[in-house]
């Protein structure tokens, strides 16, 4: 594509809490899902392993010295176990919304008045006193979630578009953003989280 002074597509917009927590809430998804998985069976395993356990302590305790510190070895395998099954159900999920907020909250830019143009060649962003181009040979791409578009830039940073607010837009960007990734080589990854 050869630059131009005129933007192809200008949008102003706010990110609000809520947004940028289904952001989050989609990236955890999409890179944790196998050890998610991974989590929940070994738990299952720790759990079935310490019930074994302690029915064979239970069963063989005339036999068993310090089988006080075993049932409990074996309480603790259980215990440790159900975390692990929990753990991405209901403690990472809270973990991950406590650290986006307070890093929502720190921000400047995200909880800004965001300005983006888009060019042929680069995007120009900005929102409070940042603003930078990039040149789209120095993107890695789009992603689109049910909520959001995102251009993601490189050092894991991306820029996230809420699809509310940019309503009459969005069928826009989403043709934009293909011939985009086309020309320059770009991924255009749609995600269902």
């Amino acid at each position: 594509m050869v630059s131009s002074e005129k933007p192809l597509q200008t949008i102003e917009y706010n990110i609000t809490l809520e947004q940028f927590l289904d952001f989050n809430r989609s990236v955890a998804e999409e890179n944790y899902h196998a050890q998610k998985r991974k989590s929940v069976v070994m738990g299952f395993v720790e759990i079935i392993i310490g019930i074994l356990f302690i029915m064979v302590l239970i069963a063989q305790k005339n036999v068993v010295e310090n089988l006080t510190l075993f049932l409990i070895l074996g309480a603790l395998l259980v215990l440790f176990g159900a975390y692990s099954v929990i753990f991405y159900k209901v403690v990472f999920p809270k973990q991950l919304t406590a650290s986006a907020t307070k890093q929502y909250q720190k921000s400047e830019y995200l909880r800004g008045n965001i300005l983006v143009q888009f060019y042929g060649d680069r995007l120009f962003e900005q929102s409070g006193t940042y603003s930078d181009s990039i040149d789209w040979e120095n993107t890695e791409g789009f992603r689109e979630t049910p909520t959001l578009l995102q251009v993601m830039l490189k050092d894991t940073r991306c820029i996230l578009i809420p699809k509310t607010q940019v309503l009459g837009q969005v069928n826009e960007l989403k043709e934009m953003f293909q011939k985009i990734s086309e020309v320059y080589n770009l991924p255009y990854k749609k995600v269902q989280v």
